[in-house]
Protein backbone atom coordinates (compact mmCIF):
# COMPACT_ATOMS: atom_id res chain seq x y z
CA UNK A 1 0.00 0.00 0.00
CA UNK A 2 1.23 3.37 -0.74
CA UNK A 3 1.16 5.48 1.56
CA UNK A 4 -0.33 9.33 1.15
CA UNK A 5 2.14 12.18 0.95
CA UNK A 6 0.84 14.62 3.76
CA UNK A 7 1.22 18.27 3.24
CA UNK A 8 3.15 20.24 6.17
CA UNK A 9 1.01 22.34 7.88
CA UNK A 10 1.34 24.72 10.20
CA UNK A 11 1.27 24.55 13.46
CA UNK A 12 -1.85 25.54 15.66
CA UNK A 13 -2.51 29.35 15.87
CA UNK A 14 -0.61 30.28 13.20
CA UNK A 15 -1.86 31.12 9.36
CA UNK A 16 -0.30 29.35 6.30
CA UNK A 17 0.27 32.72 4.00
CA UNK A 18 -0.88 31.48 0.80
CA UNK A 19 -1.57 33.70 -2.20
CA UNK A 20 -4.21 32.96 -4.43
CA UNK A 21 -4.76 33.57 -8.36
CA UNK A 22 -7.73 34.34 -10.30
CA UNK A 23 -7.62 34.30 -14.28
CA UNK A 24 -9.33 36.56 -16.33
CA UNK A 25 -9.44 37.56 -19.56
CA UNK A 26 -8.09 41.52 -20.58
CA UNK A 27 -11.17 43.12 -21.75
CA UNK A 28 -12.83 41.73 -18.93
CA UNK A 29 -10.81 43.09 -16.34
CA UNK A 30 -10.87 46.25 -18.52
CA UNK A 31 -14.30 46.38 -18.53
CA UNK A 32 -14.51 45.90 -15.08
CA UNK A 33 -12.48 48.81 -14.58
CA UNK A 34 -14.62 50.84 -16.66
CA UNK A 35 -17.54 49.95 -14.50
CA UNK A 36 -15.53 51.30 -11.23
CA UNK A 37 -14.28 54.73 -12.88
CA UNK A 38 -17.69 55.33 -13.61
CA UNK A 39 -19.41 54.37 -10.53
CA UNK A 40 -17.25 56.45 -8.36
CA UNK A 41 -17.69 59.47 -10.67
CA UNK A 42 -21.56 59.12 -10.32
CA UNK A 43 -21.00 58.89 -6.11
CA UNK A 44 -18.77 62.04 -6.68
CA UNK A 45 -21.86 63.92 -8.83
CA UNK A 46 -24.25 62.53 -5.78
CA UNK A 47 -22.25 63.74 -3.29
CA UNK A 48 -22.46 67.27 -4.83
CA UNK A 49 -25.66 67.71 -5.49
CA UNK A 50 -27.30 65.61 -2.58
CA UNK A 51 -29.46 67.12 0.07
CA UNK A 52 -26.33 67.73 2.70
CA UNK A 53 -28.48 67.20 5.55
CA UNK A 54 -30.13 63.84 4.89
CA UNK A 55 -26.99 62.56 3.19
CA UNK A 56 -25.27 63.40 6.97
CA UNK A 57 -28.50 62.03 8.46
CA UNK A 58 -28.18 58.72 6.73
CA UNK A 59 -24.55 58.33 7.65
CA UNK A 60 -25.52 59.15 11.58
CA UNK A 61 -28.00 56.55 11.11
CA UNK A 62 -26.23 53.81 9.59
CA UNK A 63 -29.12 53.66 7.38
CA UNK A 64 -31.99 53.28 8.89
CA UNK A 65 -34.78 55.35 7.77
CA UNK A 66 -36.33 57.56 9.72
CA UNK A 67 -39.16 59.90 8.89
CA UNK A 68 -39.06 63.14 9.04
CA UNK A 69 -41.37 66.19 8.16
CA UNK A 70 -40.94 70.26 8.06
CA UNK A 71 -43.12 72.20 10.62
CA UNK A 72 -43.49 76.05 9.52
CA UNK A 73 -42.31 78.20 12.89
CA UNK A 74 -44.52 81.74 13.39
CA UNK A 75 -42.83 85.11 12.63
CA UNK A 76 -39.38 83.79 13.05
CA UNK A 77 -39.85 82.77 16.75
CA UNK A 78 -40.68 79.67 18.64
CA UNK A 79 -43.80 79.12 18.08
CA UNK A 80 -44.26 76.44 15.83
CA UNK A 81 -48.28 76.73 13.32
CA UNK A 82 -50.00 73.49 14.59
CA UNK A 83 -52.77 74.40 12.19
CA UNK A 84 -54.38 76.81 10.12
CA UNK A 85 -58.18 78.17 9.20
CA UNK A 86 -58.84 80.56 6.49
CA UNK A 87 -61.76 82.57 7.82
CA UNK A 88 -62.59 84.54 5.31
CA UNK A 89 -62.19 84.72 1.49
CA UNK A 90 -63.47 87.75 -0.11
CA UNK A 91 -62.23 88.92 -3.18
CA UNK A 92 -64.22 91.51 -5.49
CA UNK A 93 -64.15 94.38 -7.49
CA UNK A 94 -65.43 97.76 -5.93
CA UNK A 95 -65.75 100.78 -7.83
CA UNK A 96 -63.56 99.78 -10.41
CA UNK A 97 -60.87 98.49 -7.60
CA UNK A 98 -60.21 94.78 -7.16
CA UNK A 99 -60.47 94.35 -3.06
CA UNK A 100 -59.82 91.34 -1.13
CA UNK A 101 -60.87 90.31 2.75
CA UNK A 102 -58.79 87.51 3.28
CA UNK A 103 -58.50 86.35 7.50
CA UNK A 104 -56.72 82.96 8.56
CA UNK A 105 -56.68 82.16 11.82
CA UNK A 106 -53.21 80.32 13.20
CA UNK A 107 -53.14 77.97 15.73
CA UNK A 108 -49.86 78.02 17.49
CA UNK A 109 -48.38 75.31 19.89
CA UNK A 110 -47.49 78.05 22.37
CA UNK A 111 -50.95 79.27 23.10
CA UNK A 112 -53.96 81.44 21.83
CA UNK A 113 -54.98 81.54 18.23
CA UNK A 114 -53.57 84.41 15.86
CA UNK A 115 -55.87 85.83 13.30
CA UNK A 116 -54.47 87.46 10.82
CA UNK A 117 -54.60 88.79 6.59
CA UNK A 118 -53.78 85.85 5.17
CA UNK A 119 -50.81 87.91 3.36
CA UNK A 120 -49.06 88.17 6.63
CA UNK A 121 -50.08 84.39 6.92
CA UNK A 122 -47.72 83.22 4.15
CA UNK A 123 -45.21 86.10 4.82
CA UNK A 124 -44.71 84.95 8.31
CA UNK A 125 -44.55 81.01 7.66
CA UNK A 126 -40.60 81.66 5.35
CA UNK A 127 -39.22 79.37 8.32
CA UNK A 128 -39.23 75.55 8.67
CA UNK A 129 -37.66 72.63 11.26
CA UNK A 130 -37.20 69.50 10.77
CA UNK A 131 -38.78 67.03 13.03
CA UNK A 132 -38.63 63.54 13.61
CA UNK A 133 -41.90 61.82 13.01
CA UNK A 134 -42.09 59.27 16.50
CA UNK A 135 -45.82 58.29 16.31
CA UNK A 136 -49.21 58.09 14.23
CA UNK A 137 -52.44 57.85 15.08
CA UNK A 138 -54.96 57.74 12.79
CA UNK A 139 -58.54 58.93 13.47
CA UNK A 140 -61.88 59.50 11.80
CA UNK A 141 -64.23 62.88 11.52
CA UNK A 142 -67.37 62.38 12.00
CA UNK A 143 -68.67 64.98 10.64
CA UNK A 144 -66.99 65.88 7.81
CA UNK A 145 -66.99 62.09 7.06
CA UNK A 146 -63.43 61.29 6.81
CA UNK A 147 -60.10 59.78 8.05
CA UNK A 148 -57.01 61.84 8.58
CA UNK A 149 -53.44 61.40 10.52
CA UNK A 150 -52.00 62.85 13.18
CA UNK A 151 -47.99 63.05 13.50
CA UNK A 152 -46.67 62.72 16.80
CA UNK A 153 -43.11 64.57 15.97
CA UNK A 154 -40.06 65.59 17.95
CA UNK A 155 -37.79 68.44 17.46
CA UNK A 156 -34.13 68.78 17.65
CA UNK A 157 -34.71 71.01 20.93
CA UNK A 158 -36.69 67.46 22.21
CA UNK A 159 -39.65 69.06 22.25
CA UNK A 160 -42.33 66.62 21.71
CA UNK A 161 -45.63 68.06 19.42
CA UNK A 162 -48.63 66.82 17.64
CA UNK A 163 -49.85 67.91 14.78
CA UNK A 164 -52.56 66.90 11.98
CA UNK A 165 -50.11 65.43 8.95
CA UNK A 166 -51.98 68.16 6.94
CA UNK A 167 -50.14 71.10 8.23
CA UNK A 168 -46.36 69.67 7.44
CA UNK A 169 -43.87 70.40 4.92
Amino acid sequence: MAEKEKKPEAPVGEKVNKEEFVQVKKEDLAGLFTRLDKYEKDIQMLYKVSDKSRLQREQNTGGVLINTVKISRWDGGTAHVIAWKLDSNRCEVVNGRWVEDQQATVILDEGEPVTVPLLEFYRKIIQKDVAEIIGREKKYDKQNNSEYEIFKVELPNGQTLEINSQFVN
